[in-house]
Order: structure tokens, then C-alpha cells, then sequence
């Protein structure tokens, strides 16, 4: 199916240009000469990509750049931005104001090509699901957060972690590890329907890590509830020994054997209730700091919960 990109330039001989090009190329094209009129326009017809001029008069591309990223149907668009202001302040400029690319103007239609089929590409993956689990992964949940950090909205990152997995992985095999995984999995999802949490955003950063936004009034029973099915659900994932014994015996590497507690759930919070965060990339981070702190508590669950001054 071919792709709908849409150009927001002032420069309508430039933007018919770029159009022509893209349309030559096998995608549909929108041009948008009013950069006071296109958010509206956008909004209607949710193209898959915009190309968005940084130089326009009334509402300049970063301020439009804004409003996409606060917007909840287009802010997971992403958005090429073109420019002659050139040199890294500026780039970086662009992307705090949640660009996904830049370019210069004058630019080679070559490169301009090569950039939206790899932002394509991109948006592709973020918007897979993950087989196993059925959830978005990391990438996915980072839009999330950029869209929530754009709207002044007060939200819980909730890193949740199996801890024992790696020994558990080593003694049962790859079958009970992913049964491992898609167990968590499965309870978080339960946890959102049957506590009436709704504000919820689930995501497979991968292994046996998942990240969980939450609002501020919710994410401590939330936390509470996952944990706690975990550990009353676990011992289906273990040989009646084991689960009778509450550990397991493995091989070490070196030799010699080791034993290793039942798996339990390890979560570490971090809100913006009292933190500003730069990005999404830096609370994720925070977040998953603070549930290795968590899990250096070695208890048969916990919850580690950091409100303000931690920052990385």
C-alpha cells in the first residue's frame, strides 16, 4: 500500500517539487503551503510521514512540530523537518522539539529519499507487536512518554523486571522461559482490566523486562497487584521440587553448583511529579536504574518508587 507523506512548506515551488519527486517515487503526497492551517489538516488525514519546513511565517515548523507531538490520534507521526539553518545546536534544537530527523536545505533528493524510507521503516518496527506477548516494545513506549511530557501530563514509569530469570533460563530451557515471560506479560494486562486502571500503557522492552506507564493515583496498587499474582502464579512455572524447596540448584560456569530463589517481580518507579525530564529516553533510563536498585533489596518482590532528585 502506498505511503501518504505530507509536505508543510511555505516555498511553493520547493514544496510542489518535493511533492513531485515523492510522487514519482510511488508515494501519495499532501502539500501544505499554510503552516497556520496545516495542524488542522493533518489531523484529518493522518498522513504516515510529514515533511515539515522549519522557516515559516505565523506558526514556524517547531512550533507546529509541538502540537503534533501534544496531539493523542497524530503524535506517534513521525516528522522529518527541513531547514537552512544548519550546525548541531540546531539539529538538537529540532529533535527536543520532537522532530525524528533533519535535514539542510539545499538538500540531494537522493538523501531526502533515503530518510523517509528509513523513518518509514522505523515507524514500522515501533508499531509491531511483540509475538510472544502481544505488547509494543520500547521504542513504542518512548512515544508515549514524549507525547505526555509535551502536555504537561503527570505520569508513573513503571519499570518491572523478573529477577532470577538468567539462572531460571539456564535450568529450564527456552520453552519455560518464554512461558516465564508471556506469564508477566499476561498478569499485567489482567491487573489493567480487573483493578479498573485504564490510564495504562503496557510494553515488552525485551527479555524479561516491561515497562508500564501509569497515572500517579493508580501505579502504587497496580504495582502492588502484579506483584503479587507473580508470586501466588509462579509455581506452575517450576518442578513441584523446586517449588516446594523456593529455589533452584544450577551448574555455574566455572563449576560447582549454586542455588537460586524462585523468580519474583522487581518494579522500579520514577513519576515527573517533582523531576523535569529532558526526554523519554532519559525516564526510561531513571526508571530502569531505579528497579536495579529494587532488585538489589533481594526480597520476593519490590517495589522501589523515586518521586524527585534522581536524575542521570
Amino acid at each position: 500500500m502506498s505511503r501518504n507523506i505530507a509536505v508543510v512548506e511555505d516555498d511553493r515551488d520547493l514544496g510542489k517539487l518535493i511533492c513531485t519527486r515523492l510522487e514519482g517515487a510511488g508515494y501519495q503526497c499532501s502539500y501544505l503551503a499554510n503552516s497556520e492551517k496545516a495542524f488542522a489538516v493533518l489531523k484529518e488525514k493522518k498522513p504516515d510521514l510529514i515533511i515539515l519546513d522549519v522557516m515559516m511565517p505565523k506558526v514556524n515548523g517547531y512550533e507546529l512540530c509541538r502540537h503534533i507531538r501534544r496531539d493523542p490520534l497524530i503524535y506517534l507521526t513521525p516528522v522529518l523537518m527541513l531547514s537552512a539553518l544548519g550546525g548541531e545546536p540546531e539539529m538538537a534544537h529540532a529533535l527536543e522539539q520532537g522532530a525524528d530527523d533533519y535535514l539542510m536545505k539545499p538538500f540531494d533528493v537522493g538523501v531526502l529519499f533515503a530518510r523517509v524510507k528509513t523513518l518509514l521503516e522505523k515507524h514500522a518496527r515501533i508499531m509491531q507487536k511483540n509475538q510472544l506477548t502481544g505488547l509494543y516494545g520500547g521504542e513504542f513506549v518512548k512515544k508515549v512518554i514524549i507525547n505526555k511530557l509535551f502536555r504537561d501530563e503527570t505520569v508513573a514509569a513503571c519499570y518491572f523486571t523478573l529477577m532470577h530469570f538468567a539462572p531460571y533460563t539456564k535450568l529450564y530451557g527456552p520453552q519455560k522461559r518464554d512461558d516465564a515471560t508471556k506469564l508477566l506479560a499476561d498478569i499485567l494486562k489482567e491487573v489493567t482490566h480487573d483493578t479498573g486502571v485504564y490510564e495504562c500503557v503496557i510494553a515488552h522492552l525485551g527479555g524479561p523486562d516491561f515497562m508500564v506507564l501509569l497515572s500517579i493515583k493508580d501505579f502504587e496498587r497496580y504495582c502492588n497487584e502484579g506483584v503479587l499474582r507473580f508470586r501466588n502464579r509462579r509455581n506452575a512455572l517450576y518442578s513441584a521440587v523446586d517449588a516446594n524447596r523456593g529455589a533452584i540448584t544450577v551448574e555455574m560456569e566455572g563449576g560447582g553448583m549454586a542455588d537460586y530463589p524462585l523468580m519474583s517481580v522487581a518494579v522500579g518507579v520514577v513519576t515527573n511529579e517533582k523531576m523535569k525530564f529532558r526526554d523519554s529516553s532519559q525516564m526510561v533510563k531513571v526508571a530502569g536504574e531505579i528497579n536495579r536498585r529494587a532488585q538489589l533489596q533481594q526480597t520476593n518482590g519490590h517495589i522501589e518508587v523515586v518521586r524527585e532528585g534522581m536524575l542521570i
